[in-house]
């Protein structure tokens, strides 16, 4: 188990603000995760993976953080599928899938994250082209200090949601099965879609990607380019909030409250996809 005091919070976060964690817990193996979670209860802890989701307070998180980033990275294929560990990043996922001649969803590449996260969002790229629980056959979760493990309908994959939000089942591995492919057309569809990701801003600074996962688009169009301190709506990306540099978490939160806003004022609805740790 490795315990860390006054952990800097930037280099957690995708978005490179935060403060302090007053203490952060990195457990080693499940039976450490297990001991953890028994000790501080459902809702005692904040959980986190590779950190792309998030946005942490300046202020100091006094709540307990256990990170993943130890445990749960393992990855394997055989004519079954492919099981992959929750802390495994998403991107090297689809890369190490191309490499074995699997038909993945090679768009979700342009996802910075880890399996685990995906899964608890059930990330996807638009323009229909399918999300991450496309291609799972089931899900491996720790539930009340016991392993269990979930078939695909048992996850409640809907847009941009699952089982996960709401229960406190921490994800540690999926089973994924994906048709053959030639490696060479594999990797032609890799290439083509990272080709557009060099162009959107939230790959350029330092961002959550997405900020709602359910918004009205005419008002975060009218959001585009809106700054406050070194926060801003991306000009070129819809629902898109990036860090120009040592942006605060004040900033951030002042352009996502005056998105609330107008949809409150124009009767429409918004809910956010990023987890913001405050406390």
């Amino acid at each position: 188990m490795i315990i860390k005091e006054l952990e800097d919070l930037k280099k957690y976060s995708s978005f490179r603000i935060g403060g302090l964690a007053r203490k952060m817990f990195i457990p080693e193996n499940i039976n450490e995760l297990i001991s953890l979670t028994s000790k501080f209860g459902w809702r005692g802890y904040h959980l986190i993976g590779n950190g792309t989701n998030v946005l942490f307070t300046d202020g100091i998180v006094d709540k307990p953080i256990i990170n993943l980033k130890k445990i749960a990275t393992n990855i394997s294929v055989d004519h079954d599928g492919i099981e992959v560990g929750a802390s495994f990043d998403l991107r090297k996922f689809i890369s190490y899938c191309v490499e074995n001649e699997l038909n993945v969803p090679v768009h979700l590449a342009t996802i910075p994250g880890s399996i685990g996260g995906a899964i608890y969002m059930n990330a996807a790229r638009g323009g229909g082209k399918g999300q991450i629980s496309d291609g799972i056959i089931s899900v491996k979760c720790l539930r009340n200090g016991k392993i269990v493990t979930l078939n695909k309908n048992d996850c409640l994959f809907g847009y941009r949601d699952s089982v996960f939000h709401k229960n406190n089942d921490i994800i540690l591995s999926a089973r994924f099965k994906y048709q053959k492919i030639s490696r060479e057309l594999a990797q032609k569809h890799l290439k083509d879609a990272l080709v557009v990701l060099k162009e959107k801003d939230y790959f350029k600074y330092p961002s959550a990607g997405s900020v709602f996962k359910k918004y009205n688009h005419a008002i975060m169009r009218l959001l585009k380019g809106l700054r406050i301190g070194n926060a801003k709506y991306s000009s070129k990306d819809i629902n898109s909030i990036i860090n120009l540099g040592n942006a605060k978490f004040i900033h951030v939160m002042t352009l996502i409250n005056i998105a609330r806003v107008l949809h409150l004022l124009l009767l429409q609805k918004c809910r956010l996809e990023i987890i913001i740790f405050k406390k």
